[in-house]
C-alpha cells in the first residue's frame, strides 16, 4: 500500500526547514523529496523490494488470523465485505508492485 505524507524536515540543498513529501511503500521507506527544490532522496529499489517481499510473506502468513480477529469483532461488516475485498486484492497488490518500480 503506497503512502504519502508530508513533513517539515531539514533539506541540504535548500538549507533550511522545508516541507518534503516523504513516500511509504507498506512499511517500509521509498522516498523523500523537497517540496521547495524537488531534490529527491530515494531507497535503492532491490533494497526495497527485499524488505517488501518479507512485508508481503508476513501479511500472507497473518491473514488467517486478522480475518479470524474480524470475524469475532463485526462479523456482519466481515461478511459482508469479505466477497469484495477477496476479488479486489489481486488487483491492489498489482498497483503496490508497480508503484514500488515506478520512477
Amino acid at each position: 500500500m503506497l503512502r504519502n505524507l508530508k513533513a517539515e524536515l531539514y533539506c541540504l540543498k535548500c538549507d533550511r526547514e522545508t516541507v518534503h513529501e516523504i513516500t511509504y511503500i507498506g512499511e517500509h521507506l521509498k522516498s523523500i523529496r523537497c517540496s521547495e527544490c524537488g531534490r529527491t532522496t530515494a531507497i535503492d529499489r532491490k533494497e526495497l523490494l527485499k524488505y517488501f517481499t518479507v512485508d508481503v510473506i508476513e501479511r500472507i502468513i497473518s491473514k488467517p488470523h486478522r480475518i479470524t480477529e474480524e470475524l469475532r469483532n463485526d462479523l456482519q461488516h466481515c461478511i459482508r465485505t469479505l466477497p469484495t475485498r477477496i476479488i479486489t486484492k489481486p488487483f491492489r497488490t498489482i498497483q503496490e508492485i508497480r508503484e514500488l518500480f515506478r520512477d
